[in-house]
């Protein structure tokens, strides 16, 4: 499997060189790419789209915001999104039953499955 992992140095507090350590020892090098999205301006997606082809997996690092942008990226792809929570609330992560522990969340990343996920319009009500 070859892994992109996306990281949002910006999101919450979590320190993220402790991560790029974890990824580290436990991935092969020749299995993983790392970026390191420190500058919000520049334009991830585009970035992404451009190097997809080379992984079965996008790993967003970072909070909901993170892991929105890393998901347009994936529209229309066969490309799997996986979650390392380090955000200030990590709501969909949460609520996937990700654990917020690095460790654990990428000990989930190797041995976890894959379910879908589906979008769908909302009607929100206005004031009356």
């Amino acid at each position: 499997m070859k892994i992109l992992f996306v990281i949002n140095p910006n999101s919450g507090n979590k320190k993220k060189k402790k991560i790029i350590s974890i990824i580290y020892k436990t991935f092969s090098v020749k299995d993983f790419k790392i970026i390191y999205w420190d500058n919000l301006q520049q334009d991830i997606i585009s970035l992404i789209k451009d190097i997809i082809s080379d992984f079965d997996t996008v790993v967003a690092v970072g909070g909901d915001g993170t892991v929105d942008v890393v998901a347009q990226a994936l529209i229309n792809t066969e490309t799997q999104l996986a979650i390392i929570p380090s955000g200030s609330g990590n709501g969909l992560a949460r609520c996937l039953g990700i654990p917020m522990e690095f460790k654990k969340a990428i000990k989930v990343l190797c041995s976890g499955k894959m379910i879908s996920i589906d979008t769908c319009p909302v009607f929100i009500f206005g004031t009356p």
